[in-house]
């Protein structure tokens, strides 16, 4: 296969590799992913909203991207036909 066709493949997978990745995840968890990149909402916002201090939501959603790419790598490779 070639490799355009791979990237074809992995992109039509890749919503519902993204719904099991981001189900895996708690649920407060979640609620910062979805917050920050599915409504956009601001750093300010997420930090007052979880009682925390902004630096504390950079730091756990950058753990969090981390922990995404990973489930989602193998959610990908999981899913090959």
């Amino acid at each position: 296969m070639r490799p355009a066709d791979r990237r074809a493949e992995a992109d039509d997978r890749l919503p519902a590799a993204l719904e099991a990745a981001l189900c895996k995840l708690e649920p407060d968890e979640r609620m910062l992913v979805e917050g920050r990149y599915f409504t956009s909402e601001s750093l300010e916002a997420i930090a007052a909203r979880h009682a925390l201090t902004i630096r504390a939501v950079e730091g756990r959603l950058a753990r969090l991207r981390t922990r995404l790419r990973e489930l989602l790598a193998k959610e990908l490779q999981s899913t090959r036909p």
